[in-house]
Parts: C-alpha cells; sequence; structure tokens
C-alpha cells in the first residue's frame, strides 16, 4: 500500500514523533479508508494515534502491514511501550520478573538502584533467562547502575522470562537500547552459563 521510503535512522524517542511517522505514511489516503482497511474501529482512533497517543501492538502490527513498512513500525511501538515507562515510580523488592518485547532484537538493560543504606556495599544479583544464568557481585552506587546485554528475537513466538533475585532490596528498572545516561553502564554480555532445562 506503500512502502516506508526512508526510514528514521532512529526510532522515534515519543509517540509524537510515531503519529508524524504515521502520517508521513498515510500520504493523501483519508483516515477513514487506512481504518477501514486495516480493521480499526474508527477513522478518530487512526487520527489519535497520528497526534501522539499511545498505540497497541495489534494495531501496529495492521498498520506495518498495511504500510508495508517490514517491522519497523512493530519495533517502534515495543521500544516506547518499554522506555515510556521507564521512571514510574517503583518500589525496592529482592526478586524481579520482566519480558521485552518478542520483536526486539539489540541492548537491553536492567537499571538496578539500592537502598541508600546499602549504597556501595556488595549486592548478589542472580539473572536467570531462559536457560542461561549468570551470578553477578557488585557495589550499587549511589545514582544506580544498569546492566546491559544483547536480546535476540524470540523465535518460540513466545517472550522469555528474566528473572532477577538480589539478596538485598533494591529498586529495578528495564529498558531497550541504550541506559538512561545518569546510570553507569555494566556490560554482561559474557559470563553467562548454560543450565539444562
Amino acid at each position: 500500500m506503500g512502502q516506508l521510503s526512508e526510514p528514521p535512522p532512529e526510532p522515534p524517542r515519543t509517540y509524537v514523533d510515531l503519529g508524524v511517522v504515521l502520517a508521513r505514511q498515510r500520504g493523501r489516503r483519508t483516515l477513514r479508508s487506512v481504518a477501514s482497511d486495516c480493521g480499526l474501529r474508527s477513522s478518530s482512533s487512526l487520527q489519535r494515534y497520528e497526534s501522539g497517543r499511545p498505540m497497541p501492538r495489534d494495531v501496529a502490527r495492521a498498520l506495518d502491514e498495511y504500510y508495508e513498512m517490514s517491522g519497523w513500525l512493530v519495533d517502534a511501538v515495543s521500544r516506547l511501550e518499554v522506555t515510556a515507562g521507564r521512571w514510574l515510580p517503583r518500589v525496592a523488592c529482592t526478586t524481579f520478573v520482566h519480558t521485552w518485547p518478542e520483536e526486539h532484537q539489540g541492548w537491553v538493560w536492567i537499571g538496578l538502584r539500592a537502598d541508600p543504606a546499602r549504597v556501595g556495599r556488595l549486592h548478589l544479583v542472580r539473572l536467570r533467562w531462559g536457560p542461561w544464568r549468570q551470578d553477578l557481585r557488585i557495589p550499587l552506587k549511589m545514582d544506580g547502575e544498569a546492566l546491559t546485554t544483547g536480546k535476540g528475537k524470540d523465535l518460540s513466538g513466545r517472550t522469555v522470562p528474566f528473572h532477577l533475585e538480589v539478596d538485598h532490596a533494591v529498586v529495578a528498572t528495564f529498558g531497550v537500547d541504550a541506559p538512561p545516561e545518569d546510570l553507569a553502564a555494566r556490560d554482561i554480555s559474557l559470563g553467562w552459563e548454560f543450565m539444562e532445562p
């Protein structure tokens, strides 16, 4: 219906940026015709997405296919879903389970912030991701730290849960691509052990 001629060099940082791309892809077609062709409930929902409102993943898949965007739109929405809530208040815990979007391929990160009374002290961090496992002993800094590693597309069609266990309560956040600049990054790509299921 209209291939994305020049994908933006970087994924959109906000839903407003994504809306600009959507409006450009629609071109001269009417909101009503695109909404009808994609099975959306109304043209007003498409207008909301073009105005910068968050878009559900099933709508992203339908528009991605319609505009022949080769997964670009689905990936962009997946990234925004993960990063939009990056700084929501979190509760300190010792165990976390997280899943990144199954379509995402590239870097992912886990941000850890220690309880103020335990800053600088060693924390035992146990990571489990499918059949892979890694244990780390790290002193968490005042501003926190981001653990970074790579992620491939989940070929099983299901997202693989990431399990995090820490011996002392921490606040954890999760994201894709580069971690926020205020977090020191630690690459944990090496050191994973394969565990028999």
